[in-house]
């Protein structure tokens, strides 16, 4: 995330639990939507799978999951 918080854009930041898509949640972190699919396989974002095809995501949890990959700049 690169010590940049994410802009939230004003539609999710009015519904925080709201399950978004894959180019959603891409476009909140300003990263890719294949980005989002590498994390989702390595198990470091949490994700609902409505069924084989469709998943979904909440920003929160995301936002929750990364922030525990966050290390501290060595001096």
């Amino acid at each position: 995330m690169h010590n940049q918080e994410p802009i939230l854009s004003p539609t999710v930041a009015e519904k925080p639990t709201a399950l978004l898509k894959k180019e959603a949640i891409a476009r909140e972190l300003q990263c890719s939507p294949r980005h989002i699919e590498r994390l989702q396989r390595a198990k470091k974002i949490p994700v609902i799978r409505i069924s084989a095809k469709c998943v979904r995501y909440r920003l929160a949890g995301v936002l929750a999951a990364l922030s525990k990959l966050e290390t501290e700049a060595v001096e």
